[in-house]
C-alpha cells in the first residue's frame, strides 16, 4: 500500500499546476510522505481557502482535510504552509491527472462590503459601545426640585449570536449618583437583515455619594445597529432606554462611538498595532492651581485593555487611578484612537483632601510600531472627584517627550 500511494503521488505531481488569487503569490507544492504541502506568500491578512480540480473539469472543489495557514484571519507573511491529507479527504486511493490547486485569499473588508444588503452570520457585529445621555425632572420622580437632572454614561453589549449581555454604568450630576446595571441582550432580527434590532434588560445598584445611600436600579433599552461589522464592532448604532432608580424614571438615548472609524492615515494590519503605551503626563488642578507631573501606561492587545495613571503635584496634590481602555478604530486603520475611563484615589484640593476619584480621556497614536510599543501617541483627559474638584491632564509618549525636551534644551544653547 505504501508503494502504491507513493507511486500515485508521483503521478499526481507530474501533472500538477498551481493558481493564486488576489493577495496570494509564489504558490509551491511538494509531497511529504502521505501528505501534500502547499506553500504560498500572503501580502495582507485574509481569509484563506484552498481548492482543487482534476482532469478536464473546471469546477473547483474546496479541500476540507487541511491544516496550517488556512481559514479565517491568516496573517500576512511569506512561506505560509497548508498541509492536505488526500487519504483523509477521500478515504481511499487518489488517482487523478492534470490536478490543479488554487489558493484564494479574501480581504475581510472586500468580503463584507461586497455583501451590502444580504448578510451572513459572520457579518454581524459582536460588540457595541455607546455614549449615553439621560435626564429626569421632578415630574418623573427626580429629587432635584429646582430643575432637570442630567446623567451621562456608557452602554456596552456583547451579542455573538441571538443572546448576549449588556453592562451600563451611569452617573448623575445632581446628588452625585452612580449606578450600574447588567443583564441579557436579545437580537430580534434575522442574520440576513442589515438592521440589527436588539432588546436589553438589566438590574443593578445605585449609590448616592452625598448621602451615602444605596438602593437598587433597573434598566431597559432598545438598540438599532447598522452597517458592516468590520472587526466585529458595531460602527453605527443608537439606542433608546429607560432607567429606574430611587423612585425616578430616567429616559436616555445612546449613540455609538464608531464613526471614528473614518479617522485614519493609512492601512495596516491588526498585528501592526502597538500593545503597550507609556506616556509622560502633566496635569493642572484648578482648586489649588497646582501643576502635577507623572506618567501613564496602557496595555491593549485588542479592542479592550487596561491601564493606569499617576500624578503628583508641586503643592502635594496627587492621584492614582486604574483605567479600562477601549480601542475605537478598526484593525486596518493606521490611526489608533482610544478612550479610557479610570477609577482610583486622588487628592485634588490639597494634601488634607482625598477620596474616590475618576478620570476620562482620549488617546491617539500613529503608524506601525514594532515590537508593539506605541512610539508616537498623545492623550488629553480630565480627573475629578466627588467634591467637584477637577484637573485637566495631557500626556505624550516617551519618545515625543524626549524629542521635545531635547529641542527645548538645544534651542537656548544654540542661541547662546
Amino acid at each position: 500500500m505504501k508503494r502504491k500511494i507513493l507511486y500515485l503521488f508521483i503521478c499526481l505531481f507530474s501533472a500538477v499546476s498551481l493558481m493564486a488569487a488576489d493577495h496570494v503569490s509564489n504558490v509551491q507544492v511538494r509531497q511529504d510522505k502521505k501528505n501534500i504541502v502547499i506553500t504560498y506568500d500572503l501580502d495582507k491578512m485574509c481569509d484563506v481557502t484552498i481548492y482543487y480540480v482534476a482532469g478536464s473539469s473546471e469546477n473547483f472543489r474546496e479541500l476540507k482535510q487541511v491544516t496550517g495557514d488556512v481559514g479565517e484571519k491568516v496573517s500576512r507573511g511569506t512561506d505560509k504552509q497548508i498541509v492536505w491529507s488526500p487519504l483523509e479527504e477521500f478515504g481511499r486511493s487518489f488517482i487523478q491527472d492534470n490536478v490543479r490547486f488554487k489558493v484564494v485569499g479574501v480581504d475581510q473588508r472586500t468580503k463584507r462590503k461586497g455583501n451590502t444588503w444580504y448578510y451572513g452570520y459572520d457579518d454581524h457585529p459582536d460588540h457595541y459601545l455607546e455614549a449615553v445621555y439621560g435626564l429626569s425632572t421632578p415630574a418623573m420622580g427626580a429629587q432635584n426640585y429646582s430643575g432637570v437632572s442630567h446623567y451621562v454614561g456608557l452602554r456596552y453589549s456583547w451579542i455573538p449570536k441571538r443572546f448576549g449581555f449588556e453592562v451600563a454604568p451611569m452617573y448623575g450630576f445632581y446628588g452625585q449618583e452612580f449606578s450600574v446595571t447588567a443583564g441579557p441582550t436579545f437580537r430580534l432580527t434575522d442574520f440576513d437583515c442589515p438592521l440589527s434590532l436588539q432588546l436589553s434588560f438589566g438590574g443593578g445598584v445605585m449609590h448616592r455619594f452625598t448621602e451615602s445611600y444605596t438602593t437598587w436600579a433597573a434598566d431597559a433599552s432598545m438598540r438599532f445597529g447598522f452597517g458592516e461589522g468590520i472587526s466585529n464592532f458595531g460602527w453605527y448604532s443608537f439606542g433608546l432606554g429607560l432607567r429606574y432608580q430611587d423612585g425616578a424614571f430616567i429616559p436616555n438615548a445612546s449613540l455609538s462611538f464608531m464613526p471614528f472609524r473614518w479617522i485614519g492615515l493609512g492601512i495596516i494590519e491588526e498585528e501592526d498595532f502597538p500593545h503597550i503605551y507609556t506616556e509622560f503626563m502633566m496635569g493642572y488642578a484648578f482648586s489649588q492651581r497646582d501643576w502635577m507631573f507623572g506618567g501613564s501606561v496602557a496595555y491593549i492587545p485588542g479592542h479592550i485593555g487596561v491601564g493606569g495613571t499617576f500624578l503628583y503635584g508641586i503643592k502635594r496634590d496627587w492621584a492614582a487611578l486604574g483605567d479600562v481602555v477601549f480601542r475605537l478604530t478598526p484593525d486596518y486603520v493606521a490611526t489608533d484612537l482610544q478612550i479610557y475611563q479610570g477609577f482610583g484615589y486622588g487628592k485634588l484640593n490639597g494634601p488634607e483632601s482625598g477620596g474616590f476619584a475618576m478620570e476620562t480621556g482620549i488617546r491617539m497614536a500613529f503608524g506601525e510600531e514594532l515590537p508593539y510599543w506605541g512610539l508616537w501617541s498623545f492623550n488629553v483627559g480630565c480627573m475629578y472627584d466627588l467634591n467637584r474638584n477637577a484637573a485637566i491632564t495631557f500626556g505624550v509618549s516617551i519618545p515625543i517627550a524626549v524629542v521635545v525636551g531635547t529641542a527645548g534644551l538645544a534651542v537656548p544653547l544654540f542661541l547662546l
